[in-house]
């Protein structure tokens, strides 16, 4: 990651902007641990500034395509990933919960919207609790009531001492947010 240096602390919001090619998904997919880069990531013990395990151990990361298996019901692909992320992780909501609590009820996510789709994605947020979110393009397809749920969720991350990294073209309104323009490709 030729260029960007940062640090983030417990309860901070950054947002990557810039064009489209400048390098805002690639960073994010590298925080994430997706594709190879040439820099140092480091997830920090708060308490003593030691690096804690793997990085991307404490990351979710969120796209604007929603990764969903079509024939599943909306509540299997909840346990499906409770039960792939929550290795040590406790505290993630029940998804029959984490379902209500983004507005939906189970069914077969072949017939959901594209918003309601991100909506579920959203919701494998709150099963598996992770304290970095890393949110590309995350209001894609969502519908401002959706948008107004996922800034309640990430001011909710950001009060537990959790951690937002988003990059978005979208209105994703946050209080209190850091930004990161990205001028051209930082990661090859």
């Amino acid at each position: 990651m030729a260029g960007v240096s940062l640090a983030i602390h417990p309860g901070d919001a950054l947002v990557l902007t810039g064009p489209n090619g400048s390098g805002k998904t690639s960073l994010l997919r590298a925080m994430a641990g997706f594709c190879p880069h040439d820099g140092r990531l480091a997830y920090l013990d708060a308490a003593n500034g030691e690096a804690v395990g793997e990085p991307v151990r404490h990351c979710h990361f969120l796209g604007h395509e929603s990764a969903l298996n079509r024939r599943l019901g909306a509540r299997a692909h909840l346990e499906y990933w409770q039960a792939l992320l929550a290795v040590e992780e406790a505290g993630g909501l029940d998804p029959a919960t984490a379902l209500e609590a983004v507005g939906l009820v189970d069914g077969p996510a072949w017939q959901l919207s594209a918003g309601q789709r991100q909506r579920l994605a959203m919701a494998r947020l709150l099963v598996a609790p992770r304290p970095v979110w890393l949110l590309d393009e995350p209001v894609t397809a969502l519908d401002p009531p959706g948008r107004g749920l996922l800034a309640d969720l990430c001011e909710a991350q950001r009060s537990a001492g959790g951690i937002i990294i988003s990059s978005s073209h979208g209105l994703l309104e946050l209080r209190n947010v850091r930004q990161l323009e990205l001028r051209q490709a930082v990661v090859a």
